[in-house]
């Protein structure tokens, strides 16, 4: 039987990770477009857009595989860990912004502006992904 969770976990953190990676794939095409076509104005191009994003591709993923195990038992045990994860991320994500002001104050606003629309679109994927989740449970 417990093999057959992990399996479970195992297919269920893999598609997690392919509608990550479609999301970044869709990203990385719109910020294409963006500045190709001069859209956007290459001063707002970041170089450090990419570490953005796999920064969000894999900090979630981690957290997602944490959730995942906690789906199959109790819900209060699933809240728990939620709410415990979700202080934790809060803290990391300010550690990064904070790190990062501390080395670049000149593309404040451009950052700020990346850094949350990637964080909403992140964070709508994995609340759905893990309601989702629950459904089936």
């Amino acid at each position: 039987m417990s093999n057959f969770i992990k399996s479970e976990t195992a297919k269920e953190l893999r598609k997690f990770i392919s509608g990550e990676l479609l999301i970044s794939a869709g990203v990385v095409f719109i910020a294409f477009v963006c500045f190709a076509t001069n859209l956007l104005k290459k001063e707002y191009y970041l170089s450090v857009y990419w570490v953005l994003l796999v920064f969000f591709l894999f900090f979630n993923a981690l957290i997602f595989s944490f959730l995942i195990k906690t789906v199959k038992q109790r819900i209060n045990k699933l809240i728990n860990r939620y709410i415990s994860l979700s202080v934790v991320k809060f803290f990391v994500y300010l550690l990064f912004i904070f790190i990062y002001l501390l080395f670049d104050r000149s593309h404040i606003p451009a950052f700020l502006v990346a850094f949350f629309s990637l964080y909403l679109m992140f964070t709508f994927y994995e609340v759905k992904s893990i309601l989702s989740l629950l459904k089936k449970k």
